[in-house]
């Protein structure tokens, strides 16, 4: 990339754009200053610094999250894995059907995990319901997890018996 400085400057800027696969570390960086005509007059090497990108990976535990319809909400822990990034994780889920309730922290999380509870309806039908937990933080890329909620029958649900006579 070539910088041209104006006649009676003496500096001019280079912008460089590192690939975001690029491994960090440091790599040496030519710099040839060529005088009028282009001819080179003289050529330096400075030192250039690729940093880690910023970023997190969440994981949801336990997967399954088992909860009994009807009955009390069940607890699980979403961990946040920071890669150069120390800034706080606002967390959100999606995909749980009606009568799947997933409580999430209200605002940004700063530290390495966090609280999530999951509560079923009576109404809500046994099975596995797949729910997607985000997060999305200033200055690094979204990340999510995926999570289960093992939904069991509530207890009692039998049609009663016979009566008296």
């Amino acid at each position: 990339t070539a910088v041209t400085v104006p006649d009676g400057q003496s500096s001019g800027v280079l912008n460089l754009n590192v690939a975001a696969s690029a491994a960090p570390g440091e790599r040496p960086l030519t710099v040839r200053v060529s005088g009028p005509g282009g001819s080179p007059s003289a050529t330096t090497t400075l030192p250039l610094t690729v940093a880690q990108a910023p970023s997190y990976a969440l994981a949801v535990a336990p997967s399954p999250l088992a909860v009994t319809a009807g009955g009390t909400a069940a607890a699980g822990t979403i961990t946040i894995a920071r890669t150069a990034f120390a800034g706080g994780v606002a967390l959100a889920a999606s995909g749980a059907p009606a009568g799947l309730t997933v409580t999430v922290p209200g605002g940004p999380v700063a530290g390495g995990s966090a609280a999530i509870s999951v509560q079923a309806a009576a109404s809500l039908a046994a099975g596995d319901y797949p729910v997607t937990l985000t997060g999305t933080a200033q200055g690094a890329p979204n990340a999510t997890a995926a999570l289960v909620v093992r939904v069991a029958a509530a207890p009692g649900g039998g049609s009663g018996g016979g009566g008296g006579g």
